[in-house]
């Protein structure tokens, strides 16, 4: 193992890239949530918050497609498995639980609460021009703009 901070650039993970990661094993930590440890094509591991995951079915002892979400300030690698019926980019149709409005900073959004195939409720703000009116039970046509801890992001389609 390659400790991090000591590679030289021929190792180095590069934000919005995907790489095979390894998915070593799965640890409980003193804070009592349990991390998926992943080892990159370089030897670096990296720990990864497993109930986020919980439900796309990970083993230990097999390979992960993941991105590099973000590099922080200290060196830290956030990572997104590859989500296994989204990606990003592509369109889906979602039912809708519940439509209403949120207050923003300085403005009030027209929202709708969709449900993705893992019963996750996702909040979708309805764009100003979209002028139907969009009931709960109804389903929409959304697009996955990217996915983030698990859950994908969308944006209505016109």
């Amino acid at each position: 193992m390659i400790i991090p901070g000591y590679y030289d650039l021929k190792h180095k993970l590069e934000e919005g890239k995907t790489y095979i990661f390894s998915f070593l094993k799965l640890v409980t930590l003193a804070d009592g949530e349990a991390y998926m440890v992943m080892e990159d094509p370089f030897g670096i591991r990296h720990m990864l918050l497993y109930r986020y995951y919980k439900q796309y079915d990970l083993q230990p002892d097999t390979a992960v497609r993941c991105r590099v979400d973000r590099i922080n300030c200290t060196g830290r690698v956030f990572l997104e498995p590859e989500h296994p019926f989204y990606k990003p980019g592509t369109s889906a149709v979602f039912p809708v639980i519940r439509a209403g409005f949120r207050n923003a900073e300085y403005s009030v959004n027209r929202v709708i609460l969709v449900k993705d195939i893992f019963d996750n409720e996702i909040e979708v703000v309805i764009p100003p021009e979209y002028r139907d009116n969009i009931m709960a039970g109804a389903r929409v046509e959304c697009t996955v703009k990217l996915i983030r801890k698990g859950r994908p992001v969308l944006s209505l389609n016109p």
